[in-house]
């Protein structure tokens, strides 16, 4: 039994996966977060209707200003993660400075994008204290006058380690005098130089050096050391030690402070992403001039000049147009019926989508799209990719039969329900009654169906909804048109396309087309012009 929305076989046929990948949010919190994008089910009205008002909210700012549109996503862009660093402060450690760094640019952003989004953030009533409080706390872990995105462990929080500092500068520069002195003294009696560890390295052309009272032997290196030069040295060290301490306890009381303030930060980097989100869906809607679905409560759906992206996408590569299409379907199980290649698993596919999209509060492929919710969608058919590995073993048939006994007792109906061809795996006769069972049944219990089909039986199933794709035209002349084409197979799905009209039809008794011989032949299959012949 599943309770998800939908499954990864019924996503991969539908191509939501395509879809998502081209909705582009700009954070690394936004495209994160469309790996688990909300389903609104039918108990979801309200908040599906809010989440709507939010996007024909963010549709009118992007068009009203596009200038801030663009400045916005720069800045959006550079929001981090934090994913790493928001452990460490939950475990209870002690951040590191490249940690308070990504907190620094984290809080700078996003006060700059909320400043910028003040418009939208006034509409969506968020906190208007926000923008304030990330300049607040940027402020308390790093004054400084003019904020930036870059941090350091400033010694203006700290007086101690603002002395300890002062001190080890100070020591730093008691012992660089005394070295430097002492490699003058060696150099003007013996010459050559000093590398930059204070090795001393005689002339070349010296004969073997003997040595210097300024100079220790350690190895094979000659080093600079003097009594004096000796107790600066571990004054240095020491008085670094104490910075190092120091800096240590200022990180700690640092990593505490934000600490506190873990569950607000939590509260903007979700707001931001949901931002992101939004805008990259306003987006997306303009790349494929679509809508956002109309909610209704009566069963049914109403979608008006519909377009599958993929099949778009592909097409308008070749410099090829798709043909929109219209479909009407009431509370009663709609049976699709069309010749080979006219479109009937696309409108499946088509519809699901749709819905999909409607459901997540998505920019719908289509001019206008009204819809009533379901709790999920399944896909039963031959285009499955999963569908060998999730039961090995199995013929066709079996994969289908075992699909719907592991959805057929789901408890959240109605769902949606998308048949293709089923039963065509096994004897006709068999096929088409285990077909007409169970789209009753599953229409008994509630459920909405969209079934294509080639059996009679099942498009002459009574109180079903039908809907015959126009298909091919009987005037066409098919040998003078693919005459033309030749063998290009490219060149010959373009010509069928151009004389097919996939529009679909309500009809009161659905003929099933008998286009296969036409289209077998246009393909290059060397057969009789009919069965007569």
């Amino acid at each position: 039994m599943t309770t998800t929305f939908t499954d990864e076989s019924t996503q991969a046929v539908l191509g939501t996966g395509q879809l998502l990948a081209r909705l582009k949010p700009d954070s690394a919190r936004g495209q994160l977060s469309l790996q688990s994008m909300r389903a609104y089910r039918c108990a979801d009205e309200g908040a599906w209707r809010t989440e709507v008002a939010f996007l024909d909210q963010a549709q009118a700012w992007v068009t009203a200003d596009a200038e801030h549109h663009s400045a916005l996503r720069t800045t959006l862009a550079e929001i981090p993660l934090m994913e790493r660093t928001l452990r460490k402060l939950e475990a209870g450690e002690v951040l590191r400075d490249v940690e308070f760094f990504e907190v620094k640019r984290f809080l700078f952003h996003a006060a700059a994008a909320l400043r910028k989004a003040d418009l939208l953030i006034q509409e969506w009533c968020w906190p208007a204290q926000w923008a304030p409080r990330c300049v607040d706390t940027m402020s308390e872990f790093h004054p400084e006058g003019t904020l930036t995105s870059r941090f350091y462990l400033s010694s203006d929080l700290s007086p101690s380690l603002a002395s300890l500092r002062l001190e080890g500068r100070q020591a730093v520069r008691v012992v660089l005098a005394i070295a430097r002195a002492l490699e003058r003294e060696v150099i003007e009696s013996y010459g050559g130089s000093f590398d930059m560890e204070r090795n001393y390295l005689p002339p070349a052309a010296t004969d073997a050096f003997t040595g210097s009272q300024a100079l220790r032997k350690e190895g094979d290196r000659w080093r600079l050391f003097t009594p004096e030069l000796a107790a600066a040295e571990e004054l240095a060290r020491a008085v670094a030690h104490s910075v190092e301490v120091a800096e240590e306890a200022l990180r700690r009381r640092l990593s505490d402070y934000l600490r506190w303030q873990l569950g607000w930060f939590e509260e903007i980097a979700a707001a931001l992403a949901q931002l992101d989100v939004r805008l990259a869906k306003v987006r997306l809607r303009q790349e494929f001039d679509g809508c956002w679905g109309s909610w209704q409560t009566r069963p049914g759906l109403d979608l008006r000049r519909g377009c599958e992206p993929r099949l778009e996408h592909t097409l308008a590569k070749r410099g090829e147009r798709v043909q929109a299409v219209d479909i009407l379907c009431d509370e009663r199980p709609t049976i699709i019926v069309g010749p080979n290649m006219g479109g009937k698993s696309l409108l499946l596919k088509l519809i699901g989508l749709c819905q999909w999209c409607a459901q997540h509060a998505m920019p719908v492929p289509a001019a206008r799209f009204v819809f009533s919710p379901v709790n999920a969608i399944i896909y039963v058919g031959s285009e499955e990719p999963l569908a060998a590995e999730a039961a090995e073993g199995l013929s066709s048939f079996g994969r289908e039969v075992r699909r719907l006994v592991d959805w057929w007792q789901t408890p959240a109906n109605p769902r949606l329900w998308l048949l293709d061809e089923l039963g065509r795996g096994t004897h006709p006769d068999e096929g088409a009654s285990i077909a007409c069972e169970v789209v009753q049944q599953l229409a008994a219990n509630a459920d909405r169906v969209v079934a294509a089909t080639h059996f009679p039986t099942l498009a002459d199933l009574p109180n079903a909804r039908r809907l015959r794709i126009r298909g091919l035209a009987e005037a066409v002349d098919f040998e003078q048109t693919f005459a033309r084409v030749g063998d290009d197979l490219i060149a010959i799905e373009a010509a069928l396309r151009g004389l097919m009209d996939y529009n679909p039809v309500a009809v009161e008794v659905a003929e099933i087309p008998r286009d296969a011989r036409r289209v077998a032949l246009a393909l290059g299959l060397k057969i009789a012009d009919s069965l007569n012949e």
